[in-house]
């Protein structure tokens, strides 16, 4: 358990490097978002609201989903589709946007 803590950490950590250049622009560095883009504003991620929505009950899926994907019209790049992150970076991104969060 400690070696999983350990490791989430670590991701956490490679993930915040990675949000700092790719994200934080649209997100903002503590991750309230709020951004017009497209057809929509970008999430809080710290905002409990954000996390207990039911379309995001799988919140990892959903955020690998966003991420990989992209969505153009709500002016979300596809990073791994554009060649521009890897699944990993992905998944060390995922770790720090639960960082972010401050759920109830």
């Amino acid at each position: 358990e400690a070696l999983a803590a350990t490791t989430d950490v670590t991701k956490a950590a490679a993930g915040k490097s990675i949000y700092e250049v790719k994200c934080v622009s649209c997100h903002k560095l503590d991750g309230t978002g709020g951004i017009a883009l497209g057809t929509a504003k970008t999430p809080n991620w710290a905002a409990p609201a954000t996390w207990s929505d039911p379309k995001r009950k799988d919140m990892d899926a959903y955020l690998r989903n966003a991420i990989a994907n992209g969505d153009l019209p709500k002016g979300m790049v596809p990073f791994v589709k554009s060649g521009q992150l890897t699944p990993a970076q992905v998944e060390n991104l995922i770790a720090h946007i639960h960082g972010l969060a401050k759920k109830k």
